[in-house]
């Protein structure tokens, strides 16, 4: 094709595209999901994705929604615009046949929108049954673990202005202006919102599920979110966790 001849992976697709919506609402829609799951929880700002992506290093069977969705999971959470619905189920759909389905997989704990995506019914289902790996860490670790990670956010006071002000919806105009002066204090803008919105909503839409263990870390260092991994990953190799 002439894509292909510049430059572009092209792939035809099996007996058409509606053949492979039908798989996709098959897998998604109707079919259980084929793995035992184990989440990865905990408040805003605790490292999980960083200790869900060293555990894939490390040979975990991982699956990365907020990657997927383009998304990071939270109110200050676009990367830069969200795939369709259908893309994602796409990517999920094919994520999902490379599973080993004897093996434990580690997704982290979602509500059931990541923005503007939602979860299929199948995988929500079993979130919601599956077992869960609570990660913790000081209110300070978290709050400069938070203004690090969303420092392209911080750098810019209109957007960072303008998803403040999608806040209102939950909070009073006058925590909102606080929360807009403290645009040149990222820790401490995230220390509140920290306590003050992410950490009481957690407790509100968060999966509830019978927890496996217990993740307090004294720091979010790289080097403890690696130990963490590990440590994790020895978790997901117990005999228990494989049935």
């Amino acid at each position: 094709t002439i894509l292909s001849q510049i430059g572009w992976r092209v792939s035809v697709i099996d007996r058409g595209y509606k053949h492979w919506r039908g798989l996709v609402n098959r897998q998604l829609y109707d079919t259980p999901f084929p793995a035992p799951i184990v989440l990865l929880g905990g408040g805003t700002g605790t490292g999980k994705t960083d200790i869900l992506h060293h555990a894939h290093a490390l040979g975990a069977q991982v699956i990365d929604l907020e990657g997927m969705a383009q998304h990071r999971g939270s109110v200050f959470g676009s990367t830069g615009g969200q795939p369709s619905q259908k893309l994602f189920e796409t990517r999920l759909t094919q994520a999902i046949a490379a599973l080993d389905p004897a093996r434990p997989v580690l997704i982290e704990a979602e509500s059931n929108r990541i923005g503007a995506i939602r979860l299929p019914p199948t995988l929500w289902d079993a979130m919601r049954n599956a077992e869960l790996v609570e990660v913790s860490a000081p209110l300070d670790a978290r709050a400069n673990y938070i203004a690090h990670r969303y420092a392209d956010l911080t750098r810019d006071d209109a957007l960072l202005w303008k998803t403040l002000d999608g806040l209102r919806k939950h909070h009073s105009a006058a925590q909102v202006q606080e929360w807009r002066a403290m645009a040149r204090q990222p820790a401490e803008l995230a220390r509140s919102l920290i306590a003050l919105h992410y950490d009481p909503r957690y407790a509100k839409l968060s999966v509830r599920s019978a927890e496996l263990d217990h993740l307090a870390l004294p720091d979010l260092s790289q080097d403890r979110l690696k130990r963490a991994a590990r440590t994790l990953c020895d978790s997901l190799s117990k005999p228990a966790m494989k049935s």
